[in-house]
């Protein structure tokens, strides 16, 4: 990050009596590692409108010295994905219930039109 925005952050920080161990910077940092994927890409229109998350990202480790945390895009794991196919397909067991189910409240909607 330029050194101009650096220095124009500390003379903030420093203005407004912010430096490490603050609720501000807690609060800062609390944010960063909360920060959904779609803010930590440069590229997105998310990033574009969310811009001071990046900003305070790299200005926390030159303003007070924390190291900000890994914004790496990292794979999913395999293991989870996979998990997460096999819930979402029905198995042949919750299928043969379903159709049941289907057939017991179409007997049901016949008999109260019956009535």
């Amino acid at each position: 990050m330029a050194s101009l925005q650096v220095q124009a952050t500390r003379a903030f920080a420093t203005r407004h009596g912010i430096k490490l161990g603050d609720p501000t910077v807690r609060l800062i940092e609390a944010l960063l590692r909360a920060a959904p994927p779609a803010v930590r890409r440069e590229k997105n229109a998310v990033a574009q409108k969310f811009a001071e998350f990046r900003a305070w990202h790299a200005l926390l480790q030159p303003v007070f010295g924390l190291t900000p945390p890994d914004w790496t895009e990292k794979k999913p794991d395999q293991a989870v994905l996979e998990l997460l196919s096999k819930s979402a397909a029905p198995s042949a067991e919750d299928a043969e219930e379903a159709e049941i189910e289907d057939e017991e409240d179409d007997e049901a909607e016949e008999d109260e039109e019956e009535e």
